[in-house]
């Protein structure tokens, strides 16, 4: 038994034990969905449910030893998986865990045709564009407050939504692990590019990197409560992509991880990229040393252009990827 099918029974097990009467249908979302689950993964359980009012609920859950992130929604109907298809194109990764009235069945291969289809992909990079643009827009808020450092975690988010659209337009990817490779592999100079700005490879031991984001989670915990990003459990769920990253030679890639899932704490608990100065200031000297050893910085207005230089670089090439294909006709 591999990987994938332990924590596809696990999700079952899970399932069996938890349902509930308005449960309409489970799926694993992420490494087993795709299939290609190992020894480092968590199970990411999705769980949609009929309800009169919206629901959105993820917390971490440890069952028979291993980590669940469960995310449990409401069901917004087929009409909506279409409306916002950028945001649901993870339903291509998914695997169903439970579905006793067929929902899921007949839902997923008209979800997944749409999605393929000229005008599934002309929306999803419509939507892909709007959202680097509202990473754009932060960037210009934070320059007109001399807010360097929100400045350049803006337009690092707008550049991982840009690069991620190319990996979907290209190869249907929705995967974290895979998208810097994919850059590297493709566009060996947009990638050196952003490496040379974006990936400090100077600083900290990886330990050391691991210990600074651990304090400033910490940190952000006693600040704002504990939520699902910040709760102590997914320090280890961190851990374990690291040791990943390190089996397979990815030692590069780490620090950049770990301060992106420090940006990524900080957007989740402060409602966006704007004011990071005054968070920064406002934060004790050891939150604030341990994001200096995360390497969060201001870059130069040099940098600045040149990442927004990329940017646009990399929708212009999922604009690319996105067109119809035209067949000849012999």
């Amino acid at each position: 038994m591999n990987y994938t099918e332990r924590l596809m029974n696990t999700a079952k097990q899970y399932i069996a034990s938890n349902k509930q009467p308005n449960w309409v249908f489970a799926y694993a979302g992420g490494s087993v969905g795709r299939g290609d689950a190992d020894v480092y993964s968590d199970l990411n359980l999705y769980i949609v449910v009929a309800s009169v009012e919206p629901v959105s609920i993820r917390k971490n859950v440890l069952y028979e030893d291993n980590t669940i992130q469960l995310n449990i929604q409401s069901w917004e109907g087929s009409s909506m998986m279409r409306a916002k298809p950028w945001d649901n194109r993870f339903l291509s990764e998914a695997r169903i865990v439970y579905d006793p009235h067929g929902v899921f069945k007949a839902l997923k291969p008209a979800v997944l045709e749409y999605f393929n289809s000229n005008e599934g992909r002309n929306r999803m990079l419509k939507q892909a564009k709007e959202k680097v643009e509202h990473y754009l827009q932060c960037l210009d808020s934070c320059l007109h407050t001399d807010d360097l450092v929100g400045a350049s975690i803006a337009v690092q988010t707008a550049w991982l939504t840009a690069a991620h659209s190319v990996a979907w337009m290209r190869h249907g990817s929705c995967s974290n692990g895979r998208l810097l490779p994919i850059i590297q592999e493709e566009e060996p100079a947009i990638y050196d590019a952003f490496r040379a700005i974006c990936m400090d490879e100077k600083g900290s031991t990886i330990d050391g990197s691991l210990m600074s984001l651990a304090r400033y989670r910490q940190y952000l915990r006693e600040l704002k409560g504990s939520s699902y990003m910040l709760e102590p459990i997914v320090d280890m769920q961190i851990a374990r992509k690291v040791e990943r990253m390190v089996v397979h030679g990815r030692e590069v890639h780490i620090h950049w991880l770990l301060r992106k899932q420090a940006l990524m704490c900080y957007i989740a608990t402060e409602g966006g990229c704007w004011r990071f100065d005054e968070h920064y200031h406002n934060a004790p000297l050891t939150a604030q040393h341990a994001l200096d050893r995360l390497g969060i910085r201001a870059y130069s207005s040099d940098q600045l252009s040149d990442l927004l230089r990329q940017v646009e670089w990399l929708i212009d090439q999922a604009k690319r990827a996105a067109a119809p294909v035209v067949h000849e006709i012999s």
